[in-house]
């Protein structure tokens, strides 16, 4: 966004703005996908799956978080330039982004984990996840795999 220097309206190009997004919004729908079938898998190994608990997953975390991200980015893609320098816009974009994508990831592996795919004591240190993951903590999942008895918690909500 900038201002016209001779009438001093402010000029939004749209186009830059939504090549900004789409790349991370495309991200962020695949990270979404695997999140769903991952946490529905996750939930028919246990016998305890039920179509409601996908839309209360979805309105609870995934759409929360998107609707967030995408507030953020907004914002920081509306100031201009002038007010904002490059530099701190591209770490608020970046950081909003990472939060997503960080708390995504930390549902796959809680889910991966439930599948059997990886070790309950498996270290993911190596790629910055901590050794443990509580899916409750992170992000939620479409089942508590801490205490396997299928009820869904959102991440304000502890498990007993």
């Amino acid at each position: 966004m900038t201002i016209d220097p001779v009438t001093g309206a402010v000029l939004i190009n749209w186009n830059a703005i939504f090549m900004a997004i789409v790349p991370q919004l495309l991200f962020l729908l695949v990270l979404t996908i695997g999140q769903v079938l991952l946490g529905i898998a996750v939930a028919l190994k246990n016998k305890l799956f039920e179509w409601q608990k996908v839309g209360e997953f979805f309105g609870t975390i995934i759409i929360p978080r998107v609707i967030g991200w995408f507030v953020v980015v907004m914002l920081i893609l509306l100031i201009p330039k002038t007010y904002l320098p490059e530099s701190i816009s591209n770490i608020g974009q970046s950081g909003a982004f990472l939060f997503v994508v960080g708390s995504f990831l930390g549902s796959i592996v809680a889910n991966l984990r439930a599948l059997g795919f990886l070790a309950e004591n498996a270290t993911l240190d190596k790629v910055g996840l901590p050794a443990k993951v509580s899916p409750v903590l992170i992000s939620g999942t479409l089942v508590d795999t801490d205490n396997s008895k299928g009820k869904f918690y959102s991440p304000t909500e502890k498990p007993q």
